[in-house]
């Protein structure tokens, strides 16, 4: 036996109701993505001096 949705319900079905919210989900995350890299906070490539890269390239070679 299968359930019937509630004919006083506002929403058609439990599916509908979750893709709506990983809809919004998505939308919010984009949101904050977007405030990151307008605010600089992402890790951009102009966001690191010389001197990390150089840290950087000396410890990629001493760990090999």
């Amino acid at each position: 036996m299968r359930l019937q949705p509630l004919s006083s319900s506002a929403l058609p079905s439990i599916r509908d109701f979750l893709a709506m919210d990983e809809a919004a989900e998505a939308v919010e995350k984009r949101r904050k993505r977007k405030e990151k890299k307008k605010s600089g906070g992402g890790s951009g490539a102009g966001t690191k001096s010389a001197e990390d890269k150089v840290n950087r390239d000396y410890q990629r070679i001493i760990r090999g």
